[in-house]
């Protein structure tokens, strides 16, 4: 009885150590989060600016990535053009940022040319993030 009293004493001081190392790696973690994103602007300008598409550093491919949002308006009349266009399914008292950007996903083109009435319905606007990948 003796050695599981103490096998389960050093377990919940082993579970109390790890806890206190997640915590302080979700700290670090949260810096390095931090630093990026403050890198992503600049380097996403840069980049921008200066034609770059991509680009290898090390064994690593650093690359623009657009992507666009869409906020649903929440008037009257984009409640009725949704609902015309056969939205309807999505409505509540408005429509979930990610379930937005899907049906205009759905309705843009190759090209990036969407309906006219999308703009009567969503606010569009795209983010550019610099990604890593292997």
């Amino acid at each position: 009885m003796e050695d599981f009293q103490k096998n389960t004493l050093d377990n919940f001081k082993r579970y109390v150590v790890l806890s206190k190392r997640k915590e302080e790696l979700n700290s670090e973690l949260k810096q390095i989060k931090d630093e990026m994103d403050a890198l992503d602007v600049i380097l996403a300008e840069h980049m921008i600016e200066n034609g770059l598409q991509n680009m290898r550093i090390d064994d690593r491919l650093v690359y623009l990535q657009t992507s666009p949002f869409a906020k649903f308006l929440e008037t009257e009349s984009a409640n009725r053009i949704a609902r015309k266009h056969g939205l309807g399914y999505a409505l509540k008292r408005t429509i979930h940022p990610q379930t937005a950007r899907g049906i205009v996903n759905e309705f843009t083109d190759e090209q990036g040319n969407r309906p006219d009435w999308i703009a009567k319905v969503f606010d569009i606007y795209e983010k550019t993030d610099v990604r890593v990948r292997k």
